[in-house]
């Protein structure tokens, strides 16, 4: 009983954690006059700058006319997101 309470109390710390850098994302980025992404999110944890901590973040252009891609100084090499068909955004 004490150990499901923990695991679900820890569940919903990780997911208001994840949120909350979710936001941040979202308001630090933007699209210039030129239709490329723009920004520097700064998330507060040190882990989204060291490499290979597993921690990172990746902003890719969802509608067409926008390019660019911007991410965490921890992501060293590009990691494959699926495509906007296979999980919309909406």
């Amino acid at each position: 009983m004490i150990t499901t309470l923990y695991r679900q109390a820890n569940e919903r710390g990780f997911d208001s954690l994840l949120s909350a850098h979710l936001f941040n994302l979202i308001g630090s980025v933007g699209v210039s006059e030129g239709g490329s992404l723009t920004g520097a999110p700064d998330l507060g944890d040190l882990r989204f700058s060291e490499p290979k901590s597993g921690w990172y973040w990746s902003v890719e252009p969802a509608s067409e006319g926008v390019s660019g891609e911007l991410h965490s100084s921890s992501m060293t090499k590009a990691i494959l997101s699926p495509s906007v068909a296979e999980v919309p955004f909406n």
